[in-house]
């Protein structure tokens, strides 16, 4: 696990990060399947690092800037939840609360 001790790291550790998979089909976009525990386990840190990261920057920057710079952490983020859904046979529906009833 990564030790973040300021914004200028966790930015850098976000950074590295899209541009370790910058060669996958799309900018930002990464098509990585989920095969074992080890990978599931890589997967989920690699969220909590994007999600530091985007909590320092919006401490850091404006709410315009923070909404243009955060996309693309945000897309990535649900991705990787999407290959982690995958991996464990759910999906998003079967993870929504259900819908309560009262009589």
């Amino acid at each position: 696990m990564i030790v973040v001790r300021d914004s200028t790291t966790q930015m850098k550790t976000a950074l590295e990060f899209f541009q370790t998979n910058r060669d996958n089909k799309a900018v930002g976009a990464v098509e990585m399947a989920i095969d074992n525990r080890n990978q599931l386990e890589h997967t989920q840190q690699r969220i909590a690092e994007l999600e530091r990261a985007l909590e320092e920057m919006k401490r850091e920057e404006s709410p315009k800037a923070y909404a243009i710079m955060s996309k693309g952490f945000v897309a990535q983020i649900e991705q990787m939840r999407r290959e982690i859904d995958e991996y464990l046979g759910v999906s998003r529906e079967e993870v929504e609360e259900p819908e309560v009833v009262t009589k």
